[in-house]
């Protein structure tokens, strides 16, 4: 067992990263069964796989998700239909919408975006375009917003942790 690991690790090693994200991605749907979801992605994938990934941005799939499943013919027909669509866009926004505080993730940053998916409305904190708002009743987008924001908060906090450990192991240390 410990020589097939041993030659598992050395052609991951040889893979591109690209791949090395490909392969993870399947090895997780095959664990799931289905098309697995952003944050069931980032839930089962390899930590060292997933540290690769954020660490190549235009290899990134969290950062495009719906782009990735196309890449590798995974869009479900209505996922499709939301691909082809603004609604790519707006999800695409949410994916890359630069957070110093997670509750900032919904509204602040929202607005200002300068893509103009919101507009300011009476008696609304946030309200969506009107071309934006067809999307609204789409499952796929409903899904995909909820998939992402439930991703970008579990990342957020995660990345707290880890600098956190970081910071006490080095007052340990020093």
């Amino acid at each position: 067992m410990k020589l097939i690991d041993l030659f598992a690790e050395m052609d991951k090693k040889h893979l591109k990263v690209k791949d090395q994200i490909k392969n993870e991605y399947f090895r997780v749907k095959d664990l799931l069964g289905r098309v697995p979801s952003r944050l069931e992605l980032f839930t089962y994938m390899d930590d060292d796989v997933y540290q690769m990934a954020i660490a190549h941005s235009k290899d990134n799939p969290f950062k495009r998700y719906l782009e990735f499943l196309d890449e590798l013919n995974e869009l479900s027909e209505e996922e499709k239909v939301l691909y082809e669509g603004i609604g790519r866009e707006f999800i695409n926004l949410i994916e890359n919408t630069n957070m110093s505080k997670v509750y900032k993730m919904p509204v602040h940053f929202l607005q200002e975006s300068g893509k103009g998916f919101f507009v300011k409305e009476n008696g609304s904190a946030l309200a969506l375009r009107e071309d934006l708002r067809k999307s609204i009743h789409s499952e796929a987008f409903v899904n995909q917003m909820k998939d992402v924001i439930e991703y970008r908060a579990m990342d957020y906090y995660q990345r707290r942790y880890r600098e956190a450990s970081t910071s006490f192991k080095n007052q340990l240390c020093n």
